[in-house]
């Protein structure tokens, strides 16, 4: 057989390779050495470790949902910032990409080769959403790196080494960190349970060894991961609280969250299905074609197209393993993942790019093999087009490659970090470039008393920058207003409401606040509303879009 063209090169390709992996996180650091931004990294994944080590406990906090999720990788970022710095935690995340993109280089390389591995680097290095976390302090990568080295020990076990113990245990080890990571985990090891029962079945036709092998791989990693579901089991009797309230709400009595009216319910029963057709008027046919979809339409900042970005050479090559001198048997597994994974996150999640991460790198890894199926069933042919055909396929992967390229270079642009890596920019002036309430802050931060405690109000919950003690609720204060409303019609009702927050600030975002008064609430209401108000608050600051109210000490 003819030498594959990908492997026509001993230093050239793997040269080029490198220096494109090179590229991207050259281009990442620059970006991470700027003080953090990203939505999720203000409201939990910094903040949290913020109010922990204020009060130098990690117990959940009463008002953040968020508070009760796992954090193992919380727990190294609350260690940056106890070391003083807040751009490391970015650092943290990019290596936790990388270190993803090594794992699929080898998982690949020992089967293929080393261009084929650093095929599969690159692929998944550089697709945009990878790009995009890698420069923000999340937990995404995070979980991506164990749960795919929790599938590539599992391999081990069934296919280089069958029955291995070692392999089944690191699997497991892996599993137990990833579900110590993000709730997401949960659904990847439901699937690799059914998984090891299956597979060790079908190997060994014994169901007393495949029980005692998906045993051993449920306890090891349930063990690793029990102490935040033991943690929450005792502060609210759910262990993964704020999931299943509805289960364990039975056998337990799980406190409602403070903000709450005691004689008012929150609302969370709208799937994210039907938020997306009464948002956009999505037709029957975009719906179920979201899957395929989210690999075309991607953006990163708007919520319609999936607040995040892939490539459509993830898909593109796959259907070509189905090639007899590509395909694997291990690929089954992987394809079961992949469908298993994305249908559950599909009916379970809000339709976002990054919720579909743990899959990207067994896509890459599929597309790799769809790639060598494809260029060996060039080669095999005897045509004389088949040289046509490899340039063309060739030509094809450098553009797909380039949209990857064009994001990067698009994503700089936006965060534009070089005035305040060439001091021209302080971080002052940074922050307030990129966030419209943090002047608002600064105004705390500096002039309120160091024991006031803040509400936010339609500030997304972003709360990092605050030295204050501060508390948001889950609907962004869209239930506190209805509680106000309500209360409203009694001064009395309203103030002891407002009395039992505990608070001595409002700061709201007025836009949002007031189209929501006026598409929610009659104009009767918000008289009422405005009355209370009036009497209970008065006006601190109002800057820009942003308003604080301070509490008027009444009888």
């Amino acid at each position: 057989m003819k030498k594959n063209m990908l492997a026509g090169s001993s230093y050239g390709l793997p040269l080029l390779f490198l220096l494109f992996i090179g590229l991207f996180l050259f281009t990442e650091a620059i970006l991470n050495v700027t003080p953090p931004i990203t939505r999720d990294a203000l409201i939990h994944h910094l903040a949290i470790p913020k109010i922990w080590l204020h009060h130098q406990t990690l117990h959940p906090i009463p008002w953040s949902n968020f508070s009760y999720y796992p954090m193992n990788i919380q727990l190294l970022y609350m260690v940056c910032l106890w070391i003083g710095s807040d751009i490391l935690p970015k650092f943290i995340h990019m290596l936790f990409g990388l270190g993803c993109g090594f794992l699929i280089f080898k998982f690949i390389k020992d089967r293929l080769g080393k261009i084929w591995g650093l095929l599969g680097f690159s692929m998944f290095l550089s697709l945009p959403v990878v790009v995009w976390l890698s420069t923000a302090a999340y937990v995404d990568l995070g979980l991506t790196f164990f749960t795919t080295a929790s599938m590539i020990y599992l391999i081990r076990f069934q296919w280089d080494n069958p029955e291995q113990i070692n392999n089944l245990a690191c699997s497991a080890i892996c599993m137990g960190v990833a579900l110590g990571i993000k709730y997401n985990a949960l659904i990847v090891f439901a699937f690799f349970n059914i998984a090891i029962f299956y597979m060790t079945y079908n190997n060994t036709h014994t169901v007393k060894k495949s029980i005692i092998y998906t045993l051993i791989f449920f306890l090891i990693a349930s063990v690793i991961a029990s102490p935040w579901f033991i943690r929450n089991a005792i502060h609210t009797g759910n262990p993964f609280y704020p999931l299943f309230n509805s289960v364990f709400h039975h056998i337990s009595d799980i406190t409602e969250h403070p903000l709450y009216c005691t004689d008012m319910a929150p609302v969370f029963s709208l799937s994210s299905i039907s938020i997306r057709k009464i948002l956009f008027n999505e037709s029957f046919f975009e719906t179920v074609t979201i899957p395929i979809r989210m690999f075309f339409e991607g953006n990163d900042s708007e919520y319609q197209y999936f607040q995040g970005q892939l490539n459509p050479m993830l898909i593109l090559f796959v259907p070509f393993i189905l090639q007899p001198a590509t395909r694997q048997s291990w690929m089954k597994i992987m394809a079961a993942f992949i469908f298993f994974y994305g249908y559950v996150a599909f009916f379970t999640t809000m339709h976002q790019v990054r919720y579909l991460l743990p899959i990207l790198p067994f896509l890459c890894i599929l597309s790799v093999y769809g790639l060598h199926g494809l260029f060996h069933m060039i080669q095999s042919s005897k045509s004389h087009l088949s040289t046509t055909g490899k340039y063309c396929v060739l030509t094809l992967l450098v553009v797909l490659f380039s949209l990857n390229i064009k994001y990067l270079c698009n994503h700089f642009q936006r965060i534009d970090p070089f005035p305040y890596i060439s001091k021209k920019e302080s971080r002052v002036d940074y922050l307030r470039r990129h966030l419209g309430h943090y002047q608002s802050f600064e105004y705390i931060n500096a002039h309120l008393p160091d024991n006031s405690r803040i509400l936010t109000l339609f500030l997304g919950q972003r709360g990092y920058y605050l030295d204050r003690v501060y508390k948001h609720e889950p609907l962004f204060g869209m239930n506190v207003i209805q509680c106000m409303v309500k209360k409203s019609h009694s001064e009395a009702s309203f103030k002891e409401y407002i009395d039992q927050m505990d608070i001595t600030h409002i700061l709201t975002r007025n836009d949002i606040l007031t189209n929501y008064l006026n598409d929610r609430f009659a104009q009767s209401d918000r008289q009422h509303l405005n009355r209370c108000v009036q009497k209970f608050f008065h006006q601190v600051m109002s800057f820009d879009n942003y308003t604080l109210w301070g509490r008027v000490e009444t009888p």
